[in-house]
């Protein structure tokens, strides 16, 4: 399951990669329209343009005016976001004079679900599994121990001076039947 996991989690992680890459060439050509710095609301305006262009899991994407770095470039964090479970990607975009934060948030609850449910079907096939096992074994113990059983039910009475008993089951465990013949013949010859 680990191996599942991962590669649903690469996948993903491929595709934020594109998805971020996407994003930063689609703002650089944006970008050229403007005049630097570029105003608050053509940066919401692109924002919202480029984020109509990604696929679902892109839930904000925000373009800000920099003064300083508060971050390195290209860092990704995993946290809630309005009760989602996210991942948030942050770049920094130099632009003549200007810095430029671009962040993006995808949406990774679906992937956490998936893998949730995962782990839930597991688990209930383990449960299953351990219950079939155990009843396949109980069967086999069964049909293992009841000729054994009978057997030694015989010896003790034998052993109380009732001799010829005799065991009449028979048993498909070639083992255990060749013990009970060979016990039905000593009965036999200790009554003679």
């Amino acid at each position: 399951t680990q191996y599942i996991f991962d590669k649903m989690w690469n996948t993903q992680l491929q595709q934020t990669m594109q998805n971020e890459q996407y994003t930063l060439n689609s703002f650089l050509s944006y970008a050229y329209y403007y005049a630097d710095p570029i105003k608050e609301k053509d940066l919401k305006d692109i924002a919202s343009r480029i984020q109509s262009t990604l696929n679902d899991n892109v839930i904000a994407l925000n373009i800000t005016n920099e003064s300083t770095l508060t971050s390195s470039s290209g860092t990704r964090i995993f946290k809630t976001y309005q009760q989602l479970y996210c991942l948030e990607s942050k770049c920094y975009v130099p632009i003549s004079t200007s810095m430029y934060e671009v962040t993006i948030i995808f949406d990774y609850t679906h992937l956490k679900q998936l893998e949730n449910d995962i782990w839930v079907a597991y688990t209930i096939y383990s449960i299953i599994s351990s219950l079939l096992i155990g009843i396949v074994l109980f069967y086999l113990s069964k049909k293992i121990s009841l000729p054994l059983a009978n057997l030694s039910s015989a010896v003790e009475a034998i052993s109380d001076g009732h001799y010829g008993e005799h065991v009449n089951i028979k048993s498909n465990e070639l083992e255990i039947q060749t013990l009970i013949d060979n016990f039905n013949k000593m009965s036999d010859d200790t009554k003679k």
